[in-house]
């Protein structure tokens, strides 16, 4: 009876460990979509050169009546809001004379969206934490084994990277506004993202067209970051299969001389 225990809680913590390693597996492939787009989403929202070439394409000067400088001081303003700081304070010249950029209405919509893009930074933080923590447990515990381990789920996250933004790709290019409809429904709990560009200068600053434009830079950085990942994942893994063929080659075969 004391064998049959022994061998029921062997087998159970065996089960367990099984389960915590697909689930810990699981965790590294969502983790590397996170990572990837919510890095692109990052270095985007807080490059200021990309705010001011969108300006540029979107004639958002000639829209605003709004100078370069006052652009250039827009943007940030926008950027040290989204780091925590105070709300955009740029007065400018509109149809009923020297008012405040964004109305009441703007402002709060400009809050709920520094919540969102301050949860999706913590999320893509925790991804990459989780990500250097498991590569580094990986390689350091198993060693070769773990680089191919590494390599096996790492080319599996970017292959769902890859797939997920076909998909989103397709659904946006096919139907730019319904997708960004949809998109402001399930990120906020009000209307205020409804705007309107006759009264509404944040819409006016950043169009929908910006905003398609926006999508479609950040899939295409991500299918490249993926794509590069891929590369290097499946590189590593030929390597190792080939390493691994040559070791079982050099084990003799057969009877030693002599006997």
């Amino acid at each position: 009876m004391t064998e049959t225990r022994t061998v029921l809680l062997q087998h159970r913590e065996s089960q367990g460990l099984r389960v915590l390693i697909a689930v810990a597996n699981l965790l590294f492939v969502l983790a590397v979509p996170l990572a990837i787009v919510l890095t692109q989403v990052r270095m985007m929202m807080f490059d200021p050169g990309y705010y001011e070439r969108g300006y540029q394409r979107h004639g958002v000067a000639g829209s605003t009546g709004m100078t370069l400088d006052q652009l250039s001081l827009a943007t940030t303003q926008i950027q040290e809001f989204f780091h925590g700081g105070p709300p955009v304070s740029l007065v400018v010249s509109k149809e009923r004379g020297r008012e405040p950029l964004f109305n009441a209405r703007e402002q709060k919509h400009m809050e709920d969206v520094r919540a969102l893009l301050n949860r999706a930074l913590g999320i893509q933080e925790a991804s990459l934490l989780y990500l250097f923590g498991a590569a580094s447990f990986l390689l350091v515990a198993r060693r070769s084994a773990g680089v191919q381990s590494l390599a096996r789920w790492l080319a599996v996250g970017a292959g769902v990277t890859l797939a997920i933004f076909i998909v989103v790709g397709l659904l946006a290019a096919l139907d730019f506004r319904s997708f960004w409809t949809q998109f402001h429904l399930l990120s906020f709990d009000n209307d205020l993202w409804r705007l309107d560009p006759r009264t509404d200068y944040l819409i006016r600053l950043f169009p929908e067209s910006f905003w398609f434009e926006a999508v479609l830079e950040l899939g295409a950085r991500s299918l490249a970051t993926a794509m590069v990942l891929l590369i290097l994942a499946q590189a590593a893994l030929w390597s190792y299969a080939r390493t691994k063929r040559a070791r079982v080659r050099s084990i003799p075969t057969g009877e030693p001389e002599g006997q």
